[in-house]
Order: structure tokens, then C-alpha cells, then sequence
């Protein structure tokens, strides 16, 4: 065989060469599930769109395809994909919505870390086959505050975009001022997000309390760590040392739920190396002492509930709305203090029962108690007044 082009005897058809045999051009049908398929990966993992201008990815394509004259799309392609992705994805959940008899929404309003505003708001509903579906309705840039009246058009608009007006029947959102005057004035039942309210009293528990100290020391500690990018790698030597997993240590974040306890049980596994790095250097941080430790295993017991319903009732994939009466039956249950608890355990209980019960109040109990009834998990559960399910027995 030939390497270069040569003409045959038998006419003037030039012989394939053996570089353009290994050289293929990618064909357009190919081409064109190529470009789908960036353009949905960029939407769905929120890539940004300049990335079709990276060379890397290029080169990798180009490779993978034995193309090496392939180019990536333009960013105007994929803007045009994207937005095409978008109104097909749009279609058939709104056909899915119109087949549906009854949606439940759930509300938020947010901060990114730019500092830009958002209201999220997702539609929950079942199909023919009693499976449960949960789409983003809109995540929209509000200009204006979000008092009362306004957060009452933000909702309605996203109801009449989808042309669902009589088939919203709850809307789920946090107990914000706001937000409780504005649900006043929709035509939907409201229902408090009980894991939020579940977060809120434990903050307020911790507030004020015996245990502010020591948490004031943990979060020096990660602090310690957290901003010195010299402090790290010593801790993942002591870390691998100890044989332990190298991690980061969990920050306290206000708004970031069971991050103080994710926090506490963090530091306990890694305590010693934790000891061992700050050993290394002279600072004035210190690793919590004994007492203090024993004191940290207390909380993290006292907050290991409220984390764990906490996860359940924010879940999306199944039904939450039963479990609510029965976790926070046992949380009460969990929250009754014992003749072995020391005062400012007793303290905490007692807050956090207070504060709680003040929470249940203002929830939709009616409708609570039905899903609760309805569901065959708690089928034993025959009175829902008794002494047994106000214990979580």
C-alpha cells in the first residue's frame, strides 16, 4: 500500500491515502448529538457558557472522535441549545401539570453568595401511577422588597405562568414575618416548614446557654485552620498520622442547619490531631478541655434528633407531611429532662420544649394530623390525642 496519493493505471481516481484513512471527520448527525449534549451539560451542571471556548475540551473531543479538525460551537449555538432545552423541558412539565389534579408548593426566598436575591419556588404532586414529582417552577430575581404584599404577587404570578390557579392546594415556606403575612392573603392553605422551625429552636435553645463558651472555642479552632493555608496541610499530616481520614473541620454556619453539630462531632474524631497541630506552634487557641469535651457529647446527643428529622422531613423523594406529628412527638419525648441531668441540660429541655410548642402552634395541626392517619405506617396510632403519640411511642 501506498502512503501517499497516487493515480491507478485504470483512470484518474486517486488512491486513498493511509493518513486520510486514520484521519475521520466526525459525520453531522454525530455532531449534532454532540452539541446536545454539551449544551444540557452546561445547563444542568451550570457550567458557564464560555466554556466551549476552552481548548482543553477540545483537544479531548478531538481525540475521542479521531478528529482532529473538530471544533467545539459556538457560544451563540449553545445559548440558542440551552434556550431550546428549556422550552421542551418547560412543555412537558406543563402538560404534566395539566393532567394533575392537586400541587403543593414550597417557597424561598434566598441570598447567593454574590449577594443577589432569589425567590425559589417548586410544584409537588403525584401521577396516574402515585409516584411523587418535584420540579422547579421558577427561580426568579426580585427588584423589590420582599414585604407582605409583594412576596403575595410573586407567588400568584408564578401560579397564573403556569396557568395552575384551582389546583394549588398548600404552600410550605419558613416562618419569616413576611412570609406569614403574605400567606394571609393567598388562596392556598399555609404549612410552616417544620424542619426549619426545628433549627430555629434549636438555635434559640443554644442561645444564652452553658454551652456558648465551648462552642465559642470550637469555632476558634476551625477558624484556626479554616483561614491559614499553612495550619491545613498540618492537620492532614496529623490527621494520616493518627490514621485517620484527612478532612476539613466543619464550620459553624447560622443559616447552615446541623452545622454545630456536624461541627462538634468533628472535632471529638479529630481531636488529637487537632491537639497535636496546634501544638506546633505557639497560639493562643486551645482545644477544648476535658469537662468541655464531656459537655460537647451531651449537646451532640441532644441535637443527634433533631438532625436526624430534620433530614427527613426536608426530603424530597417521599412523602414528608405524615411524619411530622410522630418526630415531633418524639423530640418532646427526647426533650423530657431526667433526675440525672445537669442544670444546664435541664435548662436547654426546658427551652427548647417552650420555644417548640410556641412552633407547633402556628402549624396547619388539621391537616397534619390527617396525613398523619392516612399513612399505614402509623396505622397503631389510633388516637391521635393520647398519651402514647404525644411521647412518640
Amino acid at each position: 500500500m501506498h502512503t501517499s496519493g497516487s493515480r491507478l493505471s485504470s483512470g484518474n481516481v486517486r488512491q486513498t491515502t493511509l493518513d486520510n484513512v486514520l484521519r475521520q471527520t466526525m459525520d453531522q448527525p454525530t455532531c449534532n448529538k454532540l452539541i446536545a449534549a454539551i449544551a444540557k451539560w452546561i445547563a444542568t451542571a451550570c457550567r458557564p457558557i464560555n466554556t466551549v471556548e476552552d481548548e482543553g475540551l477540545r483537544d479531548i473531543i478531538r481525540i475521542a472522535s479521531k478528529d482532529p479538525s473538530y471544533e467545539l460551537p459556538s457560544r451563540s449555538i449553545i445559548i440558542n441549545r440551552v434556550h431550546e432545552l428549556y422550552e421542551m423541558e418547560r412543555a412537558k412539565l406543563a402538560q404534566d401539570l395539566e393532567l394533575t389534579a392537586t400541587i403543593a408548593f414550597t417557597g424561598d426566598y434566598w441570598i447567593s453568595l454574590g449577594k443577589d436575591s432569589y425567590l425559589g419556588v417548586t410544584g409537588h404532586y403525584t401521577d396516574e401511577q402515585w409516584q411523587l414529582h418535584s420540579h422547579t417552577l421558577t427561580v426568579m430575581e426580585p427588584e423589590e422588597r420582599h414585604h407582605a404584599a409583594m412576596c403575595v404577587k410573586h407567588f400568584m404570578d408564578v401560579v397564573k405562568q403556569w396557568n395552575i390557579e384551582s389546583k394549588v392546594s398548600t404552600l410550605s415556606t419558613d416562618s419569616a414575618r413576611n412570609m406569614i403575612a403574605a400567606v394571609r392573603h393567598l388562596p392556598f392553605k399555609h404549612l410552616p416548614c417544620i424542619a426549619h422551625s426545628i433549627q430555629r429552636t434549636v438555635t434559640v435553645s443554644l442561645q444564652n446557654s452553658a454551652f456558648d463558651c465551648v462552642l465559642y472555642k470550637c469555632c476558634k479552632v476551625v477558624e484556626h485552620f479554616k483561614h491559614s493555608p499553612l495550619n491545613t496541610p498540618e492537620l492532614e499530616k496529623q490527621q494520616v498520622a493518627y490514621g485517620l481520614k484527612t478532612e476539613s473541620l466543619v464550620q459553624d454556619v447560622p443559616t447552615r442547619w446541623n452545622s454545630t453539630l456536624e461541627m462538634v462531632k468533628c472535632l471529638q474524631r479529630h481531636q488529637e490531631p487537632v491537639k497535636d497541630a496546634l501544638a506546633l506552634h505557639k497560639t493562643s487557641v486551645a482545644i477544648p478541655i476535658k469537662a468541655e469535651l464531656e459537655k460537647l457529647q451531651k449537646l451532640e446527643a441532644l441535637l443527634e434528633p433533631c438532625r436526624y428529622f430534620t433530614e427527613i422531613l426536608g426530603g424530597e423523594k417521599f412523602v414528608s407531611c405524615s411524619v411530622v406529628l410522630p418526630a415531633l412527638c418524639h423530640l418532646s419525648w427526647v426533650m423530657v429532662s431526667s433526675k440525672d441531668d445537669p442544670a444546664y441540660i435541664v435548662k436547654f429541655k426546658q427551652t427548647f420544649t417552650l420555644d417548640m410548642e410556641k412552633r407547633k402552634e402556628k402549624t396547619n395541626s388539621t391537616w397534619l394530623k390527617i396525613s398523619t392517619a392516612l399513612d399505614p405506617r402509623f396505622k397503631d396510632l389510633t388516637d391521635l390525642r393520647s398519651e402514647k403519640l404525644r411521647y412518640g411511642h
